[in-house]
């Protein structure tokens, strides 16, 4: 005869009663409806009822509400009783509060049961429904339970006055603590640093043919590879076969994610490292380009390595044709979507060339600054070696973006109007236009004005110098953009007053220095470039930008343009 488990929800519904029986508080998110048994139910309501009123129940106050409300024919006197002569230990209350919902949870998952399988014997409900329905009831289980939970809250000053532990590395400047992605194309090595990874690590040797790291106990999950391969890449590594490194091949691999990581990590508690060789038969996912799916697969990865205190290294592929990308966007070259790369706490990009034995380790993470590591593929040894640090690539930019750029380069510092940009690429000067704006985001190009275009390092190159020979710090301003004349400004930063006139005779100069010729904007009205420029120079040194400032000086020689065309008098400086 098959053996059963008794049903013991009458005992604990029993024993969670006498814990409020002997006054323990009851907790607002315990209801009737969550007592299985009737006459318990009724039990629970009075003494809810009774404890509102502020009496303390005992066993003739709680027979007389009973009695009172005609309650007495549901509940036996022996129930009443029974609970009066049990005494469970008021220190185990949270452990039979923990049963009851535990108890509470199996019955409404079996309901929600019980509901599908009734509506699927009803042939007119429909897919969608059945599916809505039992989403319902989940839903207001789940509900219920979120209740139960404490909430904590954490000021930050209470965080500020916590010490905490400092950052733990796996290998050091390479593998920080917590979840790691490690991601590359196809047959690039990938297994091969994995591999050496996690022997390097259990015997407590080098890591990449140089970093010493601590021993720890690992698990190589090679869910890609067969006994004989491991044996044979080990061999060729000249591995020190450490006993603390344990592997689980394809063939031992039983599919089964989370659940099954957690029974390898049952069996040996020591685990402190785990590599998972590759994640995307570790967790399959249907949908690869699902954000919330990738996210939510990645993340339950996340917590059991939390709860138990273990650093994960999740090998992954990349897209196709990874590593053309040199700048910035290396990280989203990875297979699948960004929610796999939200969930991590740091990526690694293995960049090697086809026919080439170096590459380069780009990492960036949460806890970490981002840097980039040369290494070198030993072929004799079978294992990746760090060179050392390797300078950030800069990143490619597409082509008809870098015809753009050529184009300004021929053009120098004064730069080019869009439509004679768009004339110059053979391009619409719309096309033109939204290429120079994705540029200007990049930081590649600037407005030297209204309208123009240059290369940013005309920018850069362009700044206010101070002249040590003027007086008290007096500076001089040259304007980048433009040819125009310098202005001299006093300690407050604004152009000096003109010199009162003197009736002495100022005495004789020579022929005045020959004035650099200054050229006008297209749309600048005649004879005023001169005050444009005064104009300019002095806006830029109030803290204008050189934009705000070209155009606030065009409006105002525009304006002096129309006054001095309805005869007023203009002293053009």
């Amino acid at each position: 005869m098959k053996n059963t488990v008794p049903d013991m929800t009458g005992e604990i519904e029993k024993s969670v009663l006498v814990m409020f029986y002997e006054g323990a508080d009851i907790p607002p998110y315990i209801t009737e409806g969550m007592f299985q048994h009737h006459k318990h139910r009724i039990i629970f309501s009075a003494l809810k009822h009774l404890k509102a009123d502020g009496k303390k129940p005992d066993l003739l106050m709680l027979n007389d509400y009973l009695i009172s409300h005609k309650l007495n024919e549901q509940v036996e006197a022996a129930c009443i009783a029974e609970l009066n002569n049990m005494i469970p230990s008021t220190a185990n209350s949270q452990y039979y509060f923990d049963q009851f919902l535990e108890a509470y949870r199996k019955r409404e998952l079996k309901r929600a049961m019980m509901t599908a399988i009734e509506c699927l014997e009803d042939k007119s409900v429909q897919a969608a429904d059945i599916e809505a329905s039992v989403l319902n009831e989940l839903q207001n289980m789940d509900s219920v339970l979120a209740e139960t939970k404490p909430v904590t809250l954490r000021s930050f000053a209470d965080i500020c006055r916590t010490d905490y532990e400092p950052l733990q590395w796996i290998v050091e400047g390479v593998i920080p603590e917590g979840v790691t992605l490690l991601f590359a194309p196809p047959k690039k090595g990938k297994s091969i640093l994995a591999t050496h990874l996690v022997d390097a690590v259990a015997s407590g040797g080098m890591a990449f043919g140089g970093i010493p790291v601590k021993k720890r106990d690992t698990l190589y999950l090679a869910l890609e590879d067969n006994g004989r391969r491991i044996k044979d890449r080990l061999l060729r590594q000249e591995s020190a076969q450490p006993d603390n490194a344990y592997c689980v091949t394809m063939k031992e691999w039983g599919g089964g994610g989370i659940a099954e990581l957690d029974r390898y990590k049952k069996a040996c508690p020591s685990i402190e490292l785990a590599v998972v060789d590759t994640l995307g038969i570790f967790s399959p996912s249907e949908d690869n380009s699902a954000y919330s799916e990738n996210y939510r697969l990645v993340s339950k990865i996340h917590q059991w390595a939390t709860k138990n205190g273990v650093s994960v290294v999740l090998v992954h592929h990349s897209r196709k044709g990874a590593g053309r990308n040199e700048g910035e966007g290396w990280a989203d070259e990875m297979m699948g979507s960004q929610g796999i790369s939200g969930a991590v706490d740091t990526l690694i990009f293995l960049h090697k060339k086809d026919t080439a034995h170096e590459g380069t380790l780009r990492i960036q993470g949460r806890d970490i600054e981002p840097t980039h590591k040369r290494i070198v593929f030993d072929s004799d040894f079978l294992y990746w070696r760090i060179l050392g640090d390797a300078a950030a690539p800069e990143e490619k930019l597409p082509e008809k973006q870098e015809e753009v750029l050529a184009v300004l380069e021929e053009a120098g510092p004064d730069g080019l109007r869009s439509k004679e940009i768009a004339e110059k690429l053979g391009k619409s000067e719309s096309a033109a236009g939204n290429l120079l704006k994705a540029l200007k985001d990049k930081d590649k190009v600037f407005n030297p004005s209204h309208g123009t275009w240059a290369l940013s390092h005309f920018h850069t190159n362009s700044h206010v110098k101070t002249d040590e020979s003027s007086e008290k710090g007096n500076s001089q301003i040259h304007v980048p953009y433009r040819k125009c004349e310098n202005v001299n400004l006093d300690e407050s930063g604004l152009p000096p007053e003109k010199p009162p006139e003197s009736s002495e005779s100022p005495p004789e100069a020579g022929p005045p220095p020959e004035p650099e010729l200054f050229e006008p904007p297209p749309d600048m009205p005649p004879g005023l470039g001169g005050r444009y420029d005064y104009l300019y120079t002095n806006l830029v040194n109030r803290g204008l930008s050189h934009e705000e400032a070209d155009k606030q000086a065009m409006e105002q020689v525009n304006r002096e343009y129309r006054d001095q065309a309805a005869g007023s008098e203009l002293e053009i400086w």
